[in-house]
């Protein structure tokens, strides 16, 4: 799984921050298998943002230094 979060975030930030229609779903699951707070609403902005955030500092903090 770690590698897969790796290529959406380096995508994601490829791309300024925006996240391509093809990551959305990947996107939520990955988040919602990972967090005990649930994300659902995928097509407001803000809540993409918001999963993917979390999805970078798990990036950031689990990942990239390892």
């Amino acid at each position: 799984m770690n590698e897969k979060i790796k290529s959406i975030v380096e995508e994601v930030n490829k791309l300024d921050g925006k996240i391509p229609e093809h990551l959305v779903d990947p996107i939520f699951e990955i988040h919602n298998q990972i967090f005990n707070i649930k994300e659902f609403n995928k097509g407001c902005g803000a809540c993409r943002r918001r999963t993917f955030g979390r999805l970078q500092t798990f990036y950031n903090e689990n990942i990239l230094n390892n």
